[in-house]
């Protein structure tokens, strides 16, 4: 019985904090499983359809988490790979744990005395990012839609 209490009060403060970043995370990718199978499922290929483009800031992210990564965008981009061969690429580096979390957040529109912004989840911004356990994915989702939120302040006051 005290399990489940605990639980579910950190199930509510989870929810808080999700809240008052208002962020989310939309899918949550076990890389085990996601690279054992024969047929990869449709969000690991969005996923390695953004690992395929030249987007060098949210690589970067993939790197800091895990120094293996480096190597697949390098052999991706080299060769040329298409989505289908991510998974055998990581497990040729080795990655065969942890999750990839699919992330968003609205897109905030600041009011002039940048006090408070409105927004809308019809106008969203999404990131990929890989953490070894689902909680470091959660701490990282609110990390970076906190810090997504506060570029948009700054971009706004300029």
């Amino acid at each position: 019985m005290t399990q489940i209490i605990t639980e579910q009060a950190l199930s509510s403060a989870k929810m808080e904090d999700f809240e008052s970043a208002v962020c989310r995370i939309d899918h949550i990718l076990h890389v085990a499983s996601a690279v054992a199978c024969d047929r990869v499922s449709d969000e690991f290929e969005e996923f390695a359809e953004w690992a395929i483009e030249d987007d060098a800031k949210m690589r970067q992210a993939f790197i800091k988490a895990l120094s293996e990564w480096e190597g697949v965008f390098r052999d991706m981009d080299e060769y040329e790979h298409d989505a289908t061969e991510l998974p055998g690429i990581m497990l040729d580096y080795g990655i065969c744990a942890g999750y990839i979390f699919k992330l968003s957040t609205p897109v905030p529109k600041w009011r002039r005395d940048r006090a408070s912004a409105s927004y809308s989840w019809g106008h969203t911004k999404f990131t990929w990012l890989y953490a070894e356990t689902l909680e470091e994915g959660e701490q990282a989702c609110l990390a970076w839609s906190k810090a997504f939120w506060e570029s948009q302040k700054t971009e706004a006051e300029e």
